[in-house]
């Protein structure tokens, strides 16, 4: 991740991860890739990995310049992957599923740059199970999220995001940063704000957080709210 989004892993590719993963552990595993040449502005790649025990993924990533300040992208993952640990465990510990990301990037003349994401995850907890996890208390949702953490997996089954980035918005040398990301199944949320100011040889950022949502759901169950 940039160091504009230290908090979570928010955007993909240019934007975050890419789309197929290769999952912690220590199990023997392999990868490929292959980029697609640039076409009248569209340019593409196909992705496979496969881990032993696990199973294999496929993927493949699409960008396309809509305009001379807007760009769109698309990325999709699909095949057998592990699903993070719950308590109690509501659904087996591998499936096939699939994961998707779309959205728009668009850039001003003013060096403010505006990202819109809709994702999905066929891997994490629906609405039914995330409501079963709740049902044993606060444990069982900080268990699912921790672990969905440790593999860098997004937690939510239906997201969608908001990020912005302004270059020199106070200032010649002070950037503002801020995202809004929303579980599209409980409505928790998440937003954060940063204001960094760059020197020569350093850089001071200060830093903003808020979580919102139910008591048991993605966002409402952090312990800290603000930061």
């Amino acid at each position: 991740t940039s160091t504009a989004r230290p908090i979570f892993r928010a955007l993909r590719g240019n934007h975050g991860l890419p789309v197929v993963k290769p999952p912690s552990g220590s199990c023997a595993s392999h990868g490929i890739g292959v980029r697609a040449p640039s076409r009248d502005k569209v340019s593409g790649q196909l992705l496979a990995y496969t881990q032993r025990g696990v199973g294999t993924q496929l993927g493949a990533s699409m960008t396309a310049l809509l305009s001379d300040a807007a760009v769109g992208f698309v990325e999709w993952s699909g095949g057998r992957d592990q699903l993070p640990a719950t308590t109690p465990r509501v659904e087996p510990g591998r499936r096939n599923a699939n994961r998707l990301a779309t959205g728009v990037t668009y850039t001003t003349a003013a060096r403010l740059s505006l990202t819109a994401e809709v994702e999905y995850n066929g891997f994490a907890a629906d609405r039914g199970a995330f409501a079963r996890l709740g049902s044993v208390g606060p444990l069982g949702v900080e268990t699912y999220l921790v672990d969905a953490q440790r593999r860098q997996d997004n937690a939510s089954r239906k997201a969608y995001l908001l990020y912005a980035t302004q270059q020199g918005g106070l200032g010649k040398n002070i950037d503002v940063t801020g995202l809004i990301r929303v579980n599209g199944d409980d409505h928790s949320r998440l937003a954060w704000i940063e204001i960094r100011h760059h020197w020569p040889k350093l850089d001071l950022a200060l830093q903003w957080q808020h979580a919102g949502g139910r008591a048991i759901s993605e966002y409402g169950v952090l312990p800290e709210r603000q930061i």
